[in-house]
């Protein structure tokens, strides 16, 4: 398991470098339109699962030489870079995680806590989810204004089930059978606020005048009715 769970993306430690660079290429007020839109669009349930899509597809295009990948298992992943054809090819891969407050108080020197990996149905173990963790690097984006965009590597989170209080680093549950091999349908994880990298904070943009109730998935409905209506 030891091994299994050490296997990092082929391109190595190089991810953290990389990916600073890839985010200081990207246009600043593409970024920061999109996340005034998807924050002005309606934020009950069924929407928040779209909003986050949408964000990840849009900033896999905004992104230099990358691709969304998040509608296909078996990347485990929702953008690589670079855009390689299989997933045996090296890159490196981002997982996205966007949440409202995502700082909080910064008093509190750490994120909120967030959903890092879902178990699905009766879940999977603990060190089951890991190993799909492990490969990847973490892309954390406060989706309120003024919006930050944040690097964390995976060794670098507390994680939990229940209790936030009870959460553990990497390093600890690994050396940790019963942890290891507890069932869940999520694991949830918290940062440090200094074990991650700002990418981009302070994101305004005063020459954009927010759209009040922007619904983009309105426009697409109504597409795909009339295919068959028109």
């Amino acid at each position: 398991m030891m091994t299994r769970l050490q296997a990092r993306n082929p391109l190595g430690g190089g991810a953290k470098s990389d990916i600073v660079s890839i985010f200081d290429s990207i246009n600043p007020c593409q970024l920061t339109r999109m996340l005034y839109d998807t924050y002005y669009m309606p934020d009950n349930n069924m929407f928040r699962f779209i909003k986050s899509e949408m964000r990840e597809f849009a900033l896999a295009n905004m992104l230099p030489n990358s691709r969304y990948v998040g509608d296909n298992p078996l990347w485990e992943t929702d953008i690589i870079y670079p855009n390689v054809q299989s997933p045996n090819e090296p890159h490196h891969k981002l997982e996205i995680k966007c949440l409202k407050g995502l700082i909080g108080n910064k008093r509190k020197k750490h994120t909120k806590g967030i959903t890092i990996k879902n178990g699905r149905g009766e879940g999977q173990k603990i060190g089951q989810l890991l190993e799909s963790v492990m490969k990847n690097s973490f892309i954390l984006i406060d989706t309120e204004p003024p919006f930050s965009i944040n690097y964390c590597d995976p060794k670098d989170f507390w994680f939990y089930t229940k209790r936030k209080r009870d959460a553990k680093k990497y390093t600890d549950i690994i050396q940790d059978p019963q942890f290891m091999n507890q069932r869940v349908a999520e694991l949830t994880a918290y940062a440090c606020l200094n074990d991650i990298a700002v990418l981009k904070e302070n994101l305004k943009d005063r020459s954009y005048p927010p759209v009040p109730n922007y619904n983009p998935v309105k426009d697409m409905l109504q597409e795909f009715s009339d295919r068959y209506t028109s």
